[in-house]
Formats: structure tokens, sequence, C-alpha cells
């Protein structure tokens, strides 16, 4: 095999056929042929008629890179750089980047992503393999639970992953590599686990095949299907993951989050700056706790169990192995994502401080999911995981079209000083509700609080499955800042401040559409919190409980209507009667 050099005018040379007998027989077609054409005053007619037209292909590579050519028919041209090639030539294309560099395309009458390229000639062509450098390449990964009523927007979306790429320039889409782990589920296993529902949530394209595929995404504009390149297998130092293409695998298993991370990361060791986006549905911090559903494995027996969903309290355990400290990327990531309901979240952000550096995601309810095609096509995107999010933001409050809707993007670095100040805040309320003289005097000043909760930005829709019961989240610079122009003493004020201040410097940006939980125009702060309404009374399975009792969110040992694992979250992890955010909600429901 001869490799072309790095000059891209310099052609590839064309490499014999591998089979002798093959190549025998083709050349005593050829001596036949010749003695015809010696008889004959239309001997390029005949070769034409007999062999096909001769074609003219041009090969060359563009700079930081190299091209060798391999045929299954002799080359017919003596010009170097330049093949001639009967039609029906079967020829394939190998292209090699230099150091620092990495291969973009195929250009010049035959177009392919793909660096080992085979076509069949059809026509001349003039094709040259186009290289761009590597300057700070991202990794973003997209683990998707898809196996569930979310299956036909997930095929969409990766659909919309494939035109981004399409639409970005070459110097953005080489220093971009997107990889997804794709878990759907075949309509017959979708509508035994979702009886009655409407199949229109559930997709049958590309043959209906069910598990979970690993693709390295590839630009592609048909929506109609996939083009993406399908890893059957996959690997890292933590050992063997994948074994089959169409491996079915619980996406609820933090296990398996580990294992796409890390086999991401070495997989692609040159792509240093990482970005990982959950997508999904999400429960955010009410009941289950929990993202990444998977409807083949999930067992609904009663109570919550780790089979088929991902709890927010096991996301660093899941992390930390490859992004924490002495981890396998040995950094952190770049950007996360959460691309599901209810988890902008001041709770969800503080778990995952030490393992991003910004995040994105909607405290509410999120309609329509990212928007995708603009991402990967916005070389702006890619200055920094600050960017990142910005934009995450920005394009889906350009693409929303649903409303309420809202997203927000977040510097995790402030996530210490936000705790702080939330937890002083929780202190300062409960200090404020206990001076009261009398239990009565106890009570007004409870409901002076809770009043201005209920006025403040609620972060649900109004939906029978999106009340306070299921969705339990105010903005908190909205309360905040109600509490900090209310005629409260000036220790509660000045720790409304104190919240504000922090919140201010953590959001990077957040949108928030016309009309959320009821208040038309309002526009939080960006962030929610877990703001119980345990003085309503709620009767589940015939218990009348509180509401704080039915979440049971802020306690570690929770035995109620079901066992919940991974309740115990680092943002409220202090015992009870604590001067904390949890200390104010123990005292005032946990009775």
């Amino acid at each position: 095999m001869v490799r072309t050099t790095n000059y891209p005018a310099e052609a590839a040379r064309v490499r014999s056929p591998r089979s002798g007998a093959r190549t025998g027989a083709r050349r005593g077609l050829l001596l036949a042929a010749a003695a015809l054409c010696a008889a004959s005053s239309s001997c390029s007619l005949f070769m034409s008629i007999f062999y096909g037209e001769l074609r003219t292909i041009g090969v060359s590579a563009s700079a930081i890179g190299s091209v060798t050519v391999e045929a299954d028919a002799p080359n017919e041209s003596r010009v170097d750089g330049r093949y001639a090639f009967r039609d029906g030539t079967r020829v394939t294309l190998r292209a090699e980047p230099s150091e620092g560099g990495v291969f973009d395309s195929w250009s010049g009458g035959y177009t392919s992503y793909d660096a080992e390229f085979s076509f069949t000639v059809a026509k001349n062509a003039e094709l040259t393999a186009n290289f761009v450098s590597l300057h700070d390449p991202w990794l973003v990964m997209i683990y998707m639970a898809a196996a569930n009523t979310l299956e036909a927007d997930g095929y969409y979306d990766l659909n919309r992953m494939e035109l981004g790429l399409a639409e970005a320039a070459p110097a953005l889409r080489g220093n971009l590599k997107v990889v997804a782990l794709f878990d759907r589920i075949s309509t017959a296993d979708y509508l035994a686990a979702n009886p009655g529902v409407n199949t229109s949530y559930n997709s049958s394209d590309d043959g209906d095949w069910s598990g979970a595929r690993l693709f390295e995404v590839r630009p592609d504009r048909d929506p109609a299907s996939l083009a993406s390149h399908v890893i059957p297998s996959a690997s890292s130092s933590l050992g063997v993951w994948r074994t089959g293409s169409d491996d079915e695998m619980d996406m609820g298993d933090r296990g398996n989050l580990t294992a796409f991370a890390a086999w991401a990361t070495e997989a692609y060791p040159e792509y240093r700056r990482n970005a990982l986006i959950l997508w999904n549905h999400g429960s955010g911090l009410a009941a289950s706790r929990s993202i990444g559903f998977d409807d083949e494995v999930y067992v609904d027996d009663g109570r919550y169990g780790s089979a088929g969903q991902l709890y927010i309290g096991e996301l660093d355990e899941a992390l930390e192995p490859v992004y924490g400290p002495g981890g396998l990327a040995g950094h952190r990531l770049e950007a996360f994502g959460a691309d599901a309901c209810h988890l902008g979240l001041y709770e969800a952000a503080y778990e995952l401080r030490e393992l991003a550096g910004y995040f994105a995601a909607s405290p509410a309810t999120e309609y329509g999911g990212w928007n995708y095609a603009r991402l990967f096509s916005t070389e702006a995107a890619f200055d920094s995981g600050r960017a990142f999010v910005r934009e995450v933001v920005q394009g889906y409050e350009a693409k929303s079209t649903f409303y309420p809707n809202t997203m927000t993007a977040l510097d995790l670095a402030g996530m210490e000083s936000l705790k702080t100040a939330v937890d002083g805040f929780g202190a300062a309320l409960l200090d404020y509700r206990d001076g009261g003289a009398d239990e009565a005097e106890r009570s007004v000043r409870q409901a002076a609080i809770e009043a201005l909760r209920n006025a403040s930005v609620a972060y649900y829709s109004g939906s029978q499955y999106d009340l306070p019961l299921y969705a339990p989240y105010h903005d908190l610079g909205d309360f905040s800042e109600r509490v900090n122009k209310a005629a409260l003493p000036a220790d509660a004020t000045a720790a409304a401040e104190a919240v504000l201040e922090a919140l201010s410097s953590a959001v990077v940006y957040t949108w928030t559409a016309s009309e959320y939980g009821g208040f038309k125009g309002a526009c939080g702060r960006g962030l929610g919190i877990f703001f119980s309404h345990g003085d309503e009374t709620h009767t589940l399975n015939g218990q009348a409980r509180s509401h704080y009792a039915y979440q049971g969110y802020y306690t570690d040992g929770y035995s109620g209507i079901q066992d919940i694992p991974y309740g115990y979250l680092e943002a409220a992890d202090q015992g009870a009667g604590s001067t904390t955010w949890r200390g104010m909600l123990d005292a005032f429901y946990g009775q």
C-alpha cells in the first residue's frame, strides 16, 4: 500500500486487487478483449459496452492528511493522482489525518463523512479528503433513556443531532465528537409496558429494533433515518461493557452511566473538553427523585426500587469514578445537562458541584426538548462550558412553542456559597417564626411565610400530575425577593438579600416563558427549590398525610407508603433540628 504525502495536490495511488485468482480471471478477459479489438475498428466502443464507460477519478488530500486508494479492477491511467476506472468498479478510499488533525469529509462528486469510504464508479469525480486542525476539541455524551413514552422524541432528537453536525462548519464539526447511548423499546414491548397508551409516542422507524445502541453521531440531513455509526462493542479500563450492538441494558442502573462515560472518555482521549447530557423523563426531587426511567425493566410493585430509574442522589456516585478527584478522565466535566423535567433545582445542582463546571436544566416541566440542531452547529457554544450551557438555554428559548416553559444555565462554582446563604435563610425564617410569644402567634408567623411562598413563582403547570403534591418547587429568587421586601425583621430580610446575591453569581442565564404556575407575566430567577406544602393534607392509599410526610424528601429513613432510597441528598445533609433550610421544613412540617 502506497500513501500520498500531506500535500493537497499530490494524488493517492491505487492498490491492486488482493485475490490472485480474481486478477487472473480479469487478465484472461482483458486478453480476449484485446484480441477482439485487434480485429475491430471500434475497439473503444466495444470496451465501453463490454466493460462499461471509462471514468476519470481524481483523488487528493487537503493539508494535514493523506489518502490511500484500493480498487477491485486495474487503473487504466498512468497519470499520478488521476485514475481511469470502468463503470461498476468498486473503489475504497481511506483518509488518515496527520498528527494534530482530524478527518472531516469527502467532497467532489461523492460525499461521505466516513474516513473509510467505498463507492461504485458511475461518473467522473474529483475527490478530496478534507482535514481540519484539532483545537480545543469537545466530546459530548448523550445518555438517552427512551425505552418509555419518549421513544419517538428520542428518535427525533437523535436525527436533529445529525442535522446539527451536517449544518456545522467543518472546523467545528472536526473538533466536536458526539456519542449517544440510545435505548429504545419495540412497539409490542411498549404496549405491554403501557397498556392502552397512544402508540404515537412510540417510533417504529429503522426497523423497530429494541435494545440500546451505541452511536457515534454522524452528519446527516435525512429526518427519516439514522446515518450515525453503530459501535457494536465497547470496553474501558473498568472492564468490558457491551458485547453486542443491540444489548439490552437498564438505563436506570448507575453502573451503565459510569461505563458509558468511562468508555467515551477513553475512546476519544484527544477530545479533552467533555459534556454529559442525561436525556429522559425527570421527576426532580418529588416522590421518586429520579431520572432515566426504563419501562423494560421497571418493576411497579408498589414501591420505588432501584431497577429502571436513576436517582438524583446516585449521580455523584455514578460520575465520580470518571470525573471525580483521581477519576479516569483526569478532569471534571465542562458541562452537565439534564434534558428532562424538574432538574433545574438547587438541591440537584448542589449534588453535581464537584463533577462539572456548569449545569443546564429546567426547574419545571420541560416541553419539546433541547434544540440539538442549533446546539451542534453553533461554534460559539464550544468556546467554554459557560458558553455551552448559555447556548442550551438560548436555543431552547428560540425553539420553544409551548407555554409555560423554562430553562436555566448555572455556574456550579457558586453552589457552596449559595448553600451557605440558603441555610442561613432557612435559619432566619425559623428564628422569626419561633420568636412568637405563644403558639398562636407562631402559627400566624408561619402562615405569613407560607403566604409569601404561595405568592412566588411556582414551577408546576397546574395539570393533575403537576401540582404541588408532585412538583413542590418554587423559584428561589422570587421567594427571596418577596421576603426581602416584606415587613419581616432585619435578620430575615438580610438573609434573603444574601440568597439573591449568591444566586446572581450562580445563574449564568435563565429564560422563563410568559406564564408558570398560574402567574401570568411572571419570570423567576431561574432556580427552583423544594418548599413543601406541608400545610396541606393529601390522601394516598387511604391514608391522610401531610405533604411533607408524603414526600419524605428531607429524611434518610423514610418508611411510609414506599421505601425511597437515595432520599437524603447532600444539600439536606443535616440532622433534624438543625438551623438550616431543612431544619426550617422539619420544624414547620415534621410533626
